[in-house]
């Protein structure tokens, strides 16, 4: 299975644990990270918690029909790019139509064959990233979802934008392979989705613009702590991608480009914060 699948996550929505705990362990045996919820509170906090590649979605759950979850997914800043596919008993199999004008991605009638709705999740995972909306390497919106987000907060107040970058992230890609350079990436966007759930809210958009450069928009009262905590995590936590020695020096060595090395500082997270006030 390739790395690249590896950092995918699938979110499956049912209260039926006998469709529940077969999708989740051919998924896991794919090789994707995998969440499962029974009903919407669950659902919405694990997307939440862990950002999700693409959600399969029970058309009715105990609690609440699929519809309206599906929309209450849509309606979040964090989770409306996310592909939806649904799952329903043949009974219910008049509802496709229905679901597919709201929204969804993809529809699927019980009894079906597993592999198949495995060829599903790919294709519409694959087919975000073709499109240029989400970060491959990440699973973050990129490109128009983020333009989008950032156009329409020039027209709100109330709302501060974080921009962070990694510094030095150039010089630990020469240092480390760029496997490990991405590993970083993956680390940094699942730190943002962490703190974001800690001391953010569930509103907040979480994007990332290109390489090492990623932008949190969140409410005004959030954007401080979220900067402090954002920084203080990433300094202390990616110490864990280098080695031994270099942790231990602080620093590591590269070329310099006439024949000899010269030391860079290991990575920070640098957050430039601008609020939108209300007037």
């Amino acid at each position: 299975m390739s790395s690249k699948r590896q950092r995918h996550r699938i979110l499956i929505v049912d209260d039926d644990e006998d469709v529940a705990e077969p999708f989740a362990a051919y998924f896991a045996g794919e090789g994707y990270a995998v969440d499962v919820a029974a009903d919407s509170g669950q659902a919405l906090a694990a997307a939440n918690r862990a950002l999700p590649s693409l959600i399969i979605l029970g058309a009715r759950l105990a609690d609440t029909d699929g519809l309206d979850l599906f929309n209450t997914f849509r309606a979040r800043p964090r989770t409306a790019h996310i592909p939806v596919i649904f799952v329903a008993h043949r009974a219910e199999s008049d509802r496709r139509n229905a679901l597919l004008r709201a929204g969804a991605d993809d529809f699927m009638a019980q009894p079906f064959d597993i592999d198949i709705l495995g060829l599903r999740v790919r294709n519409a995972i694959a087919r975000t990233e073709r499109e240029g909306v989400i970060e491959p390497r990440t699973g973050l919106p990129t490109g128009r979802l983020l333009q989008e987000r950032l156009r329409r907060l020039a027209d709100e107040d109330g709302w501060a934008k974080l921009d962070i970058a990694i510094r030095d992230f150039d010089a630990f890609s020469e240092r480390y392979d760029f496997l490990t350079a991405d590993e970083v990436l993956l680390f940094t966007a699942n730190l943002l989705t962490e703190v974001c759930q800690e001391v953010g809210t569930e509103d907040d958009f979480i994007g990332h613009r290109a390489g090492q450069h990623f932008v949190v928009v969140t409410h005004e009262g959030s954007g401080p702590a979220l900067s402090a905590r954002l920084k203080a995590r990433f300094d202390a936590e990616v110490k864990a991608f280098y080695n031994f020695m270099d942790r231990e020096q602080g620093y590591i060595l590269i070329e310099d480009g006439y024949g000899g090395t010269k030391e860079a500082p290991l990575m920070t997270l640098d957050v430039k914060l601008q609020a939108y006030t209300e007037e």
